[in-house]
């Protein structure tokens, strides 16, 4: 447990670089091989009971400077998954 007081308090854990649902789920299929088209919507459109912002990302700079942790983007971490995915596989 952290007892450091200049460490409390709320951190994002994300990837170095951002990207939409949209981005995302269309990087899944083309590193998958999936040829599946995936069709953009705006937060508008998605159905949802909460409220969101048109536009929001996380910030992690927080985290990055106070415990000097640099995560790879997520596009590097989406191939590194599929990959233990496919070995899983076998």
């Amino acid at each position: 447990m952290l007892e450091d007081k200049r460490t409390a308090g709320i951190y994002h854990l994300t990837g170095r670089d951002a990207t939409t649902w949209y981005g995302f789920a269309k990087a899944i299929f083309e590193r998958s091989g999936n040829s599946v088209r995936v069709k953009p919507i705006s937060t508008s459109e998605f159905p949802t009971l909460a409220k969101r912002p048109a536009y929001s990302i996380l910030d992690n700079s927080k985290l990055s400077e106070t415990f000097d942790l640099r995560l790879p983007g997520y596009t590097e971490s989406l191939k590194s998954c599929l990959a233990r995915i496919a070995l899983d596989d076998e």
